[in-house]
């Protein structure tokens, strides 16, 4: 056992083909373990969220017909006094009428009306919209009135804000409203 095994003495002249051989099986195995598994995971994962997602499409287009019938219901149902009228738009000429308009139905409701200003210079910043700081004082039975009135305006869009204060014997309501306008 006195001959030391000794590789470069075996392997003669073939010694450089054997390390650039060696130098290209660990570029390969370098190639593999740093393109292409990641690759492969990245497209398992991909496989993965495909087939969740024709999955929730499958079921969202069995429940579609369902959707459809329940978004019918709720359009044609009315909620308690409240009815659901086409919008329309107010004419910029008819600006000046709102606050006519809104003592008409405060007055119709047994409210004391205060105020009604329009601002004007919320037009700018609004498509089509202007908006109308209003303020009534009554009992809170009369106020729920007013509002199921106001909703019958055919150019009201949002009510935005209402403010509740106190007062002796009633109310004081302040409300901020938005109607559309040409």
């Amino acid at each position: 056992m006195a001959d030391n095994f000794n590789l470069t003495e075996k392997l003669g002249p073939y010694r450089n083909s054997a390390l650039y051989s060696l130098i290209l099986a660990g570029i390969i195995i370098a190639f593999v373990l740093v393109i292409i598994l990641p690759y492969k995971h990245m497209l398992k994962k991909t496989d993965v969220e495909i087939l969740t997602l024709k999955d929730q499409l499958a079921r969202q287009e069995l429940q579609y017909p369902l959707y459809k019938n329940l978004l019918k219901e709720i359009q044609k149902r009315a909620v308690d006094d409240l009815t659901f009228i086409n919008q329309e738009k107010l004419s910029k000429e008819d600006i000046s009428q709102i606050s006519v308009i809104v003592k008409n139905l405060a007055e119709k409701n047994k409210m004391i009306y205060s105020k009604s200003n329009p601002d004007i210079n919320s037009m700018v910043n609004s498509n089509g919209l202007i908006m109308v700081d209003v303020e009534i004082e009554g009992l809170l039975m009369d106020f729920r009135n007013f509002i199921i009135s106001l909703n019958e305006i055919p150019y009201l869009q949002d009510i935005e804000e209402i403010k509740i204060h106190p007062i002796e014997k009633n109310r004081r309501f302040n409300l901020k409203i938005w109607l559309a306008v040409e």
